[in-house]
């Protein structure tokens, strides 16, 4: 992985033990930015550290150390992505508590993009069989909506969440406590795979070989809410982790969605609550694509144009057969058609042209709901 200079000086100081986001913005203030700290090391304020001030100075001294320990991150195709990173979640910019890095696995290209319509999906680690069908639902029919779920990872309700959205062809995103390499639940090994093999992303802000704590969870639910325009809890008992979520999107200025249970159901508990007190409630994922105004594909009634693409040449055949499983960057399409670019774009120009595919921001390309197989 390639990093311009201020990436490389971001991820050295942010990677250096201890490190937070408020110790980070004491740590590089006397100075213009990161580059500028790192050039006048010595001056740093070390004592912000505490009792481990000589550790972090020894960290900082050490340069072979930290080249290790990038090629270490590209042997496990790890992404890091600072706050200059042009694939950092900008919307996490808003926040004074934003991380002052993430590591990623997977397709950060579309990742913006594909934050721009999202959904936290959030609830119990042991959904009852109602829960499981209701985060199937949604999560599936706004997947197929266009719509981006993000969730924890976890067993139960995130687990569900997740693979309906890649059943359903869409984008999903993880965020887990602990490292990426090593934060993942022993039984949804099998699903990040999933993820990854979708184009998916998997996030944490904990370096890689960083064991998962009990106190992490709560840390890491900032993330979740702040990802999203809005978060769904399906369903929470009254001691729940998942209200912690909850708790950072109404913090956040976020929409909160709750699906309604049967006030008998312990499962129900906070749902139902957060109704009476004002959340909004939702019956079909077609509630929340109202709420924001999505043009997504309307549930069950897309008029499709036909498209028969035996018309078309074999190299936009081929464009098209890459893209008719989700948007992809150019560079992405340019390796699955092993065209050369000047090659695509010309023929993705001419398909933009005949109103069959669109090019987004970000150099992503998608089929047109009108024309999706």
């Amino acid at each position: 992985m390639q990093y311009t200079d201020i990436e490389l000086a971001q991820i050295f100081l942010s990677s250096c033990p201890g490190m937070t986001p408020k110790k980070y913005k004491k740590f590089i203030e006397p100075f213009r930015d990161e580059l500028d700290a790192v050039r006048h090391a010595k001056e740093l304020p070390y004592s912000i550290f505490g009792k481990q001030e000589a550790v972090v100075r020894e960290y900082l001294k050490d340069k072979s150390a930290f080249r290790n320990y990038l090629k270490l991150l590209d042997e496990k195709k790890i992404i890091c992505l600072t706050r200059a990173s042009q694939n950092y979640p900008h919307v996490l910019l808003d926040f004074d508590d934003a991380p002052i890095m993430l590591y990623a696995k997977g397709n950060v290209q579309r990742m913006n993009f594909s934050l721009q319509q999202s959904i936290t999906i959030v609830g119990s680690r042991q959904p009852t069989r109602y829960g499981e069908t209701v985060t199937k639902l949604f999560a599936g029919d706004l997947s197929a909506s266009g719509v981006t779920i993000v969730s924890g990872l976890a067993i139960g309700v995130d687990a569900c969440a997740h693979a309906a959205a890649i059943d359903a062809g869409g984008m999903t995103i993880g965020i887990v406590s602990g490292g990426v390499d090593c934060g993942i639940p022993t039984d949804n090994i099998d699903l990040a795979k999933r993820i990854l093999d979708a184009d998916g992303v998997i996030l944490s802000e904990y370096a890689p070989g960083t064991p998962v704590r009990p106190w992490m969870f709560a840390q890491r639910n900032r993330i979740l809410s702040g990802l999203t325009c809005g978060t769904l809890l399906v369903q929470a008992r009254e001691k729940s982790g998942a209200m912690i979520t909850v708790d950072h999107a109404q913090d956040q200025g976020k929409t909160v969605f709750c699906v309604p249970g049967e006030i008998t159901q312990s499962a129900s508990y906070w749902p139902n609550r957060l109704l009476r007190e004002g959340a909004i409630p939702v019956l079909q994922a077609q509630d929340i694509l109202d709420e924001f105004a999505w043009d997504g594909r309307v549930l069950g009634s897309t008029k499709k144009n036909s498209l028969d693409w035996t018309d078309r040449s074999d190299v936009e055949q081929k464009i098209l057969l890459a893209l008719s499983k989700g948007q992809l960057t150019v560079e992405k399409l340019c390796d699955m058609t092993n065209l050369s670019m000047q090659s695509l774009m010309s023929h993705l120009t001419s398909l933009e042209m005949e109103g069959i595919i669109k090019q987004f921001p970000g150099h992503i390309v998608d089929i047109l709901d009108a024309y999706r197989p």
